[in-house]
């Protein structure tokens, strides 16, 4: 099984499925290979105690070349049967943080702290590896490189590829479920352990800038459903979006967070109907951000979001309001281009004789219209619209003056 990237509830999932996998297999060990900068503490307990009550040996083995076994990482080497390293890999930096990778201040931070390093102490212990060391992993944030965990007791032993960490394994007698298991890899086939698409999918979905892009596009599918009734499909993927972001579940948010971008989306609407001269923008900008540092800060949890993607998501909006306010002025500025307001002052021609105060008819924009006017008007006269009352259209003579200007315009 490969572990590469931060260590979530999904993890745990595909651990426990392998671990199943192997009992079904009658497997001698469920060779785990790590490369984690770590990951959320509840995942990692959960984790930790499979491997504590797995029904196969496990071995941890930090690989390939350059990988590390950060923070969350360790623990999982530490709880392993067997731990191995690729002799170009680290591990240790495990001391909890706090919010935005911050130190946890006050009496907190002491709880905290101890209660990890007593975890990372019991754990080394019950395999009889370095305690002291796994303690400062914790307390001191201390690391180490695969040459120098190797003659600390850290870890069991050196591998350059999975033929060798099988080779050396053979023969270890670890204790599996209470009882004494000796290894026996040699001459035995690796089976690679595949996980199903669901997985997979869920794999690529716990990453928080993919669920922080999927919240704000069910946002805008919803804004645009909410605004233009009836195009459906923007409403059924901004569902979908939201449905995949609160269904799975695959990380873990701050409802603080959620809330402030719920507000974001609400004053951002707000500003098309009503006249705040921006203020209502810049406030939706405001509860963005903020919602944004904020929707992944939660105890235990290391994700956060990039601040290059919270301020280039703040400045795409900040632009798309711009954009909107610009068009609606040009087109308040142009006035009206359609309908009756757009028909005041326009030229028309009598069709049947327009009696002073009387009712005649006139052709304009493509249709008969009934006509009063203050002026006799003859058949085939030009004449000028000044009012439009339902159907009835109220005209003047069209002067020579009005020619000469529509000719100079």
């Amino acid at each position: 099984l490969e572990i590469d990237g931060g260590i979530t509830q999904v993890t745990a999932d595909l651990l426990e499925q392998a671990l199943a996998e192997a009992d079904r297999r009658k497997a001698q060990a469920l060779v785990v290979s790590i490369d984690t900068p770590g990951g959320l503490l509840e995942a990692t307990r959960r984790i930790v105690h499979a491997i504590l009550v797995a029904p196969v040996p496990v071995i941890a083995y930090v690989a390939p070349a350059g990988a590390r076994a950060a923070s969350a990482g360790t623990f999982l080497v530490l709880a392993s049967h067997v731990a191995a390293m690729h002799p170009i890999s680290s591990m240790g930096a495990a001391h909890p943080v706090g919010a935005f990778g911050t130190d946890i201040e006050g009496t907190m931070k002491d709880k905290v702290v101890n209660d990890t390093a007593a975890w990372a102490r019991s754990l080394a212990q019950s395999r009889g590896r370095n305690s002291e060391w796994a303690e400062r992993a914790v307390r001191e944030s201390s690391s180490i490189t695969a040459s120098e965990a190797l003659p600390l007791h850290a870890v069991d032993l050196l591998a350059g590829d999975l033929p060798s960490l099988l080779e050396q394994a053979e023969g270890k007698v670890v204790a599996v479920q209470g009882s004494a298991w000796r290894v026996s890899t040699g001459g035995t086939e690796a089976v690679r352990f595949e996980p199903s698409f669901r997985q997979s999918l869920l794999a690529v979905l716990a990453h928080p800038a993919i669920l922080y892009l999927l919240l704000l596009a069910g946002a805008l599918g919803l804004y645009v459903e909410f605004t233009h009734p009836g195009l459906i499909l923007p409403g059924l993927f901004g569902v979908l979006c939201l449905g995949i972001v609160f269904g799975l579940q695959v990380l873990p948010m701050n409802g603080v967070g959620l809330l402030l971008i719920g507000a974001a989306a609400l004053l951002f609407i707000a500003e098309i109907y009503v006249t705040s001269l921006g203020l209502l923008t810049v406030a939706g900008l405001a509860c963005l951000i903020g919602g944004s540092y904020l929707l992944f800060d939660v105890p235990g949890s290391p994700f956060r979001l990039h601040p290059l993607l919270i301020w280039g998501t703040a400045f795409v909006f900040a632009g798309s309001a711009l954009g909107v306010g610009y068009l609606l002025l040009r087109v308040r500025r142009q006035g009206a281009t359609s309908g009756p307001e757009a028909w005041i002052g326009a030229e028309a021609r009598v069709v049947i004789e327009i009696p002073a105060g009387g009712r005649g008819k006139i052709f304009f924009d493509g249709a008969y219209w009934d006509a009063t006017s203050s002026e006799r008007l003859e058949p085939g006269a030009p004449c000028r619209v000044d009012a439009v009352h339902g159907l009835l259209v109220s005209v003047s003579p069209w002067r020579a003056e009005q020619t000469r200007q529509r000719g100079e315009t």
